[in-house]
């Protein structure tokens, strides 16, 4: 099993879905053709959420649907080096002395010991799953090595960890004023000014459930 489909089972609890399939629910719609999902866009944590796991996070929506929501949090910079270091440090084989930079974000408190790579979707592995907004997910083992060999994607976050809801948590959360939804906006997603990213988001407000 990938780690893309590993991290949708657990995080959703909504039985072995390819990714494709779990994805494409995107854009289910209610009868009056309003979007009841939030896939795509961001979560803004509220100035009021004191939860250390998510205060002042900005959160991309990877899936949401009735059954539950994942997420990786984008604006917690863990590190950022060479590739070659992580190469070896992962255990993958490739050129240790590789100098393309990564940067690794912590994603969410669930299985921090998971990873996975967050890209636009102009490049593409045979672990990768298209999300949509142009973007995809892929295997960090892959688009590490593929980086070490001067063919990964220009513009990538390496995610330890996601965010995940049970159907129904997250709605609550929103309604009780723990975060706010807004349109995605992918000025922001991949750029190094990490510590102003939640103040654009919150400017960025006006989306609501």
């Amino acid at each position: 099993m990938t780690v893309i489909k590993k991290l949708l089972v657990v995080a959703l609890g909504i039985g072995l879905f390819t990714a494709s399939h779990a994805w494409a629910r995107s854009d289910d719609a209610n009868p009056n053709g309003r979007s009841l999902s939030l896939s795509g866009r961001y979560l803004v944590a509220s100035p009021e959420l004191s939860d250390p796991n998510f205060r002042h996070t900005v959160i991309y929506l990877v899936h949401h649907d009735a059954f539950g929501a994942m997420g990786l949090v984008i604006n917690r910079l863990m590190a950022k080096g060479p590739v070659g270091s992580l190469l070896k440090a992962f255990g993958i084989d490739g050129d240790p002395s590789a100098e393309a930079q990564v940067k690794m974000h912590y994603g969410g408190p669930v299985e921090p010991e998971s990873s996975l790579v967050l890209h636009r979707n102009n490049y593409q592995n045979g672990s990768t799953a298209d999300i949509g907004n142009h973007l995809a997910v892929s295997s960090s083992d892959d688009v590490l090595a593929d980086l070490a060999l001067g063919e990964g994607p220009e513009e990538s976050l390496l995610i330890l960890g996601y965010a995940g809801w049970a159907s129904e948590q997250l709605e609550n959360e929103i309604t009780a004023g723990s975060w706010y939804v807004v349109d995605s906006d992918d000025t922001f997603l991949f750029d190094d000014d990490i510590a102003t990213k939640w103040q654009r988001a919150m400017a960025l407000r006006g989306f609501e459930l």
